[in-house]
């Protein structure tokens, strides 16, 4: 029998690979197939504890399986029993566990607690490798991934006897398993919290335990599209109501039974008369617990659309002899719970907008979009839905209120000037629709090619709205189905037209325009106060705004030219202190789509700015001890330190950032090196990168959209920013710029060593301060070990088996060794391209500084032993797959680490007639070597092939200069 790991390596080998896979490929995942079956049928099944072996293991004398008697000492038997209890496995089985984290990782020396968190590491990682085996062939049934049709119908047909051996029973009661608080779950109030991973992080078990399920709730959903579920394994499957993860794949297979298009997938359950009706009682039984309610009532929803998908199906005759049927009873019963319930905010709060959906695997979230699709779509072309939907459409409009209290000018400044959410709002299910249809096409805009269906509804809903809540959901709604060149066509004449009799393109630039002559008014009157923005008008714009900023962004490049001559109301309140800081933000969002329009709309965009936005005032920096300014000016500092900082909140910041480097990106005359832009820059840098650390931010997600749009501008300067010879008078003059900066232009109180400085000062502030886990000290307090001694460690020590990156990472290592004859490369390549590789004792002879490169990115890649706790890639790949801001943290990550290249890549031309005004970057990280490791460790980030690149690249820029680097790699590694 085959390890999960070795298994794993197979499928992924072959069904995973770029290209088709040989004949021996396909053979041997056939094989491993065959050979893990056992392990496929008893998935996760582990022998328990018994008494005769825990007697044994204490006895401190042990046989394993395959292997001769051990000895053991006190901290063996406590570690073993330790594992047995928190594990619930075998006592013996525990024992294994520990040989093999000495093989794997070398115990000696180590404390009891790290022995155990690597023992159970192991563990964890046999149950994730086999986990991921079964989901990885169940998706190459499922999903359509261009593989040969004889081998897909070879792997379909032994997942169909995995299934029909229970399997999916299996599933179910594994979910159900891993939510009780006991050994065998999450573990008990006395069971160890962490453990360490393959790459030597600390995890948290509860963590580990819920990817086990949602990996678990995918094979469950996989497996009921692979082999068609029973009226027993629905009924199965629904008696386990507090498995909460298990309730909407239900949904999903009760769904695509019905919707079933597929010649030889019959339905299943829309044969049998006794199972509807037997389910839809037990379907209708409402609960005690409100979140597992939740989830049934996604069930239940499904459930409607089955029926009429059943009902649709019959026989004409048989509905006119009936008034109502009982299906159609049964569906106008479940519609009622549904509705009164709110399943779709239910859907919206716990399903599709929390961290694990929205970071999922791109494929699985396609297909549950996709039968959400179905669903939808089958559900409002029905007459008894529609009927419902236009109830609860009448029900919204009479219950909600068209205005609120508007917040007042101070109490935006004092921090409660964005309006709360309507609690009323959130509770309306025609609201929750809205927003429901707009999640499902927000990622997926080709399903909404000729589906007349959606249309159809979207025309329902956008009539005679007497509130702006529900007009902000369905403004909402347009704005998601506008995200493709047809929907942004079809958007846009809908709003052109007479398709609407109170929404259009007209009521955007009247509100502007109203609103601009009321504030021009009250400015104009002597002792006027500017009248207060209502919320409802506030929301209802930002909405518009949004809709017009999809239109332009994705409509045709061509017909857009023509859509929107005139945009100068949309600059016009920008200036106005009244006018909420959000509003502003969707303003400029919707301006900068304008840009790539065309050259002159750019032009006229950079006119409008300056003639109607806030000002730019470079002031002091942030903590320095100048004498503030006597007149207090509204000026972009204001609103961002007075207004946006106390409410916690930046939407204004932020969009006028994106806007100026959308225009910034467009600029072909650089002819002055970007020295124009010079005042923006130190706007952005003093004002708002130096101090976004120590700020407060409400939501997690707009700290890294500020980080990111920094980011976004110090690269474009820095690329600007061409250095050349005549830069070096620049630093003799700096004394006198010092002085007498006051009254010089303000490109010349910035030379290009300054800016150089600064953006470098930015990639240790942000890279080595927030994403590794000290702070840039450079001091040598920071080094506890001596990290050549700790690359020595490792390669003397058993090698442990790696995974290679990204395989155009691997290439990049090869470039590494330029002076490697051809045999060597050819030699390397073949070796490097598998999954794994052991590259002790077998790695080939060859040129040793070729060798040393790439042993020095393998180092990094996969460092099994580490006395320095570098927590930076690790913490990246924790927040990338657990937070919602994930994607946002990883492109600051990446942003900052193409910065690092940019700067040396310049420190390399400006470094010697710079000193000693300016040390170059290697340098400074010289003082810190520790720092270098973390940098280089990014190697190992598999979510983002371009992150792994970069570090790669660094570390070619620094073997040419770096002396810690140097050293590394003279190391004689005995190969």
């Amino acid at each position: 029998m085959v390890s999960p790991k070795q298994l794993l390596s197979v499928i992924e080998s072959t069904l995973l690979a770029r290209s088709p896979p040989t004949a021996a490929q396909r053979i041997e995942l056939i094989h491993a197939i065959r050979q893990s079956l056992p392990s496929f049928k008893a998935l996760l099944s582990y022998p328990p504890p018994k008494p005769s072996d825990r007697a044994q293991v204490q006895s401190k004398e042990v046989r394993l399986r395959d292997a001769g008697p051990i000895s053991l000492d006190d901290q063996d038997v406590q570690i073993a029993l330790k594992l047995s209890e928190d594990l619930y496995l075998n006592e013996i089985d525990c024992v294994h566990l520990i040989v093999s984290a000495n093989q794997e990782w070398g115990l000696l020396g180590r404390e009891p607690l790290e022995i155990f968190r690597l023992a159970a590491g192991l563990w964890y990682t046999e149950r994730r490798d086999l986990l991921t085996a079964i989901y990885t062939l169940l998706r190459a049934v499922v999903l359509d991934q261009g593989l040969d049709v004889d081998l897909v119908t070879d792997i379909q047909s032994y997942l169909e006897d995995l299934i029909s051996s229970g399997l999916r029973q299996r599933l179910v009661s594994l979910i159900k398993e891993l939510s009780r608080e006991e050994p065998r779950g999450l573990g008990g109030p006395s069971c160890e919290s962490y453990f360490l991973d393959s790459k030597g992080a600390l995890v948290e078990r509860k963590a580990v335990i819920s990817r086990e399920r949602l990996i678990l709730g995918h094979c469950l959903v996989l497996s009921i599209l692979v082999e068609r579920a029973s009226s027993k394994d629905i009924k199965d499957i629904f008696s386990e109501r507090e498995c909460r993860g298990t309730q909407w794949g239900l949904g999903l297979l009760e769904a695509s039974d019905a919707l079933s298009t597929v010649p030889n997938k019959a339905p299943v359950l829309s044969q049998d008369a006794s199972f509807r009706r037997e389910f839809h009682e037990i379907v209708m039984v409402a609960g005690n617990d409100t979140v597992v309610e939740g989830f049934v009532d996604c069930v239940r929803l499904a459930w409607v659309v089955h029926l009429i998908m059943v009902q649709d199906g019959n026989d004409a005759k048989e509905t006119l002899n009936s008034t109502l049927s009982n299906d159609m009873k049964s569906v106008c019963s479940c519609l009622d719970v549904v509705f009164a319930n709110n399943v779709f905010q239910f859907w919206l709060d716990k399903i599709l907008h929390t961290a694990a959906y929205q970071n999922d695997d791109e494929d699985m979230v396609y297909m549950y979009n996709a039968y959400l699709h179905k669903q939808m779509t089958c559900f409002l072309s029905h007459p008894l839905a529609r009927d419902k939907v236009k109830e609860a459409k009448e029900k919204a409009m009479a219950m909600l209120s068209p205005y609120r209290p508007a917040a007042t000018h101070n109490q935006m400044i004092e921090g409660s000037g964005h309006p709360p959410e309507t609690s009323e709002a959130v509770r309306e299910p025609f609201v929750s629709l809205l927003e429901f249809v707009s999640e499902i096409y927000q990622k997926e805009p080709e399903l909404l090619s000729g589906n007349d269906v959606i249309w159809t509804f979207v025309k329902f809903a956008g009539e005679d709205h007497t509130n702006f809540q529900t007009l902000v959901a369905f403004l909402k709604m347009l704005s998601t189905l506008a995200c493709n060149p047809e929907g942004a066509s079809k958007v846009f004449e809908l709003l052109q037209g007479k398709t609407f009799r109170l929404i259009g393109w007209s009521t955007l630039f009247e509100c502007l325009s109203i609103y601009e002559d009321k504030f021009k008014h009250s400015l104009q009157s002597p002792g006027a106060v500017l009248p207060e923005f209502q919320e409802g008008d506030a929301k209802a714009l930002v909405a518009y705004l949004t809709v017009l900023k999809q239109v332009v962004e994705n409509g045709n490049p061509i017909e857009r030219k023509n859509w929107f001559p005139d945009i100068e109301p949309l600059f016009k309140l920008l200036s106005y202190e009244n006018v909420p800081p959000y509003l502003k933000g969707a303003l400029r969002n919707a301006i900068a789509t304008f840009v790539q329009v065309s050259p002159i709309m750019k032009d006229t965009i950079w006119r409008y700015l300056e003639q109607y936005d806030l000002p730019v005032v470079v002031g002091p920096n942030v903590g320095n001890s100048g004498s503030a300014t006597d007149t207090q000016v509204y000026d972009m500092r204001f609103e961002l330190n007075e207004v946006e900082a106390r409410r916690e909140q930046y939407p204004s910041t932020i969009s006028f950032i994106n806007l100026l480097n959308s225009l910034i990106a467009e600029e072909r005359d650089v002819s002055d090196r970007g020295r124009r832009f010079i005042g923006i820059f130190r706007f952005i840098y003093d004002h708002v990168f130096g101090p976004f650390p120590q700020r407060a931010y409400a939501d997690p997600s707009e700290k890294w959209q500020l980080v990111v749009a920094c980011l976004k501008h110090f690269q474009m300067m820095l690329s600007m920013y061409d250095v050349g010879d005549e830069d070096s008078d620049a630093v003799t003059d700096q004394s006198h710029i010092s002085v007498m900066g006051h009254s010089s232009p303000i490109h010349m109180q910035l030379p290009v060593v300054e800016v150089l400085k600064r953006i470098r000062n930015v990639c240790l502030l942000v890279f080595l301060g927030l994403f590794t886990p000290y702070p840039m000290a450079c001091c040598s307090s920071l080094l506890p070990y001596n990290s050549c001694s700790e690359a020595a460690c490792l390669f003397t020590h058993e090698v442990p088996k790696i995974h290679l990156p990204h395989p155009e990472c691997v290439s990049q290592m090869l470039k590494l060794s330029k002076s490697c004859a051809q045999s060597w490369s050819k030699a390397y390549q073949n070796f490097c391209y598998p999954l794994n590789l052991y590259f002790v004792p077998s790695f080939p002879k060859c040129h040793k500084d070729a060798r040393r490169s790439v042993l020095f990115c393998v180092f990094i890649y996969d460092r099994k032993q580490s006395a320095y706790p570098f927590e930076g890639v690790n913490f990246l790949i924790t927040e990338r797959t657990n937070q919602i801001y994930g994607q946002l943290l990883e492109k600051a990550v990446q942003l900052s680490l193409e910065i690092i290249i940019l700067v040396m890549e310049k420190d390399s031309i400006v470094s010697d007639f710079w000193r000693p005004l300016y040390q170059p970057l290697d340098v400074i990280l010289s003082q810190d070597p520790n720092q270098v490791v973390a940098l280089l460790e990014y190697v190992r980030y598999d979510f983002q092939p371009q992150i792994q690149l970069c570090s790669i690249k660094i570390l070619s820029i620094l073997r040419q200069s770096f002396h810690f680097v140097s050293s590394v790699f003279t190391f004689d590694y005995s190969l």
